[in-house]
């Protein structure tokens, strides 16, 4: 599902927490009623300002409700928001220790992430499909380092994990970039 804020409120700029309540209730409402698509995506697009109480209340409370969903379930990317408008959200992402995908001008980043989670997800964009010891080669990590770092990603929905069949029976996972603008 994607929303476009500023085509959907015919506003550009965004200040109350309250008005970001009515938007996040309405949002999470629409999505629940179509379950199978487990894409959120908010369009910043024409969107010239945000202030962090807003961002947090929309972008942060989404972001935290859909980590509580679970990444099979649902995933929360955020598209066109201009340089400013990503540094604010980014505020309010970190106020709650979280991050989320942004997709703009053809460069998808991870918003608010902690350094090594970014350079984690640089290298799986590289990779597009890997396994845990491909990413940890590329990173000059430890498995379990790598692993961790991938966990983490996963559970914010940024990578998704794909059971691979094994010779005799096993465990063997691979993972992929979930993109989707």
């Amino acid at each position: 599902m994607r929303f476009e804020l500023a085509k959907r409120t015919g506003r550009t700029s965004f200040a109350t927490r309250s008005f970001a309540m009515e938007l996040r209730l309405a949002i999470s409402d629409a999505s629940a009623r179509i379950r199978e698509d487990r894409l959120l995506e908010i369009d910043f697009s024409g969107v010239e300002a945000v202030t962090v109480s807003f961002a947090d209340e929309l972008v942060a409370k989404l972001a935290a409700e859909r980590r509580a969903y679970g990444p099979d379930d649902s995933f929360l990317q955020i598209v066109d928001a201009s340089e400013e408008v990503a540094e604010t959200i980014e505020v309010a992402l970190e106020r709650r220790g979280l991050f989320v995908v942004s997709h703009r001008n053809g460069k998808i980043e991870l918003l608010a992430a902690p350094s090594h989670l970014k350079e984690t997800y640089a290298a799986a964009l590289e990779l597009g499909q890997f396994s845990a010891r491909e990413l940890a080669t590329r990173l000059g990590l430890k498995p379990p380092a790598a692993n961790n770092r991938i966990k983490a990603l996963a559970e914010a929905g940024a990578l998704v994990r794909v059971r691979q069949p094994v010779a005799g029976g096993g465990r063997q996972y691979s993972y992929e970039v979930r993109i989707a603008a």
